[in-house]
């Protein structure tokens, strides 16, 4: 389903359900497929996992996001709670977490990370990340080994 297409659909079912004074739209992040922003009373699904996943999957994130508003909006409640839980169910949605649950369904989204940050006395990668983070590298150490600290370099991917 392009865009276009998937965009009427997630538009005529946000009206049906009384979110027409909420807006629809995308974002570049990879690491989430969907967000509800209430402040901005918007939802915003990810262009990096849309083309991706199924359109099975797509409507899913939609109807899961909604199921955040009209959580929110009725019930004052924002996680993933009973009252989200049963706006999943009202819309169709499953109500889980994630999309995405099995490592075989992960693997085939070629998630890229751009930068690592590897323990330079064994060349481990620590942890990765999508954009250079803020913090200071040199001033940092692992968890319970303060021997780590200067010892991690951040390594950009290319």
């Amino acid at each position: 389903m392009d865009k276009a297409v998937f965009y009427r659909w997630a538009r005529k079912v946000m009206d049906e359900n009384g979110l027409e004074d909420w807006t629809l739209g995308w974002d570049n992040t990879k690491t989430i497929y969907g967000r509800c922003w209430f402040g901005k009373r918007k939802i915003t699904l990810s262009n990096h996992f849309f083309s991706r996943v199924t359109e099975e999957n797509n409507k899913d994130t939609l109807l899961h996001e909604a199921a955040h508003a009209l959580a929110f909006i009725h019930d004052n409640h924002v996680d993933h709670g009973y009252a989200w839980q049963k706006w999943c169910v009202r819309l169709g949605a499953v109500p889980r977490r994630c999309g995405i649950t099995t490592p075989a369904e992960r693997a085939t989204l070629n998630t890229a990370y751009k930068y690592h940050l590897i323990d330079s006395r064994n060349g481990r990668v620590i942890k990765r990340y999508h954009r250079r983070p803020r913090f200071v590298v040199s001033a940092v150490s692992l968890k319970g080994d303060l021997s780590s600290k200067g010892k991690l370099k951040l390594v950009q991917v290319k």
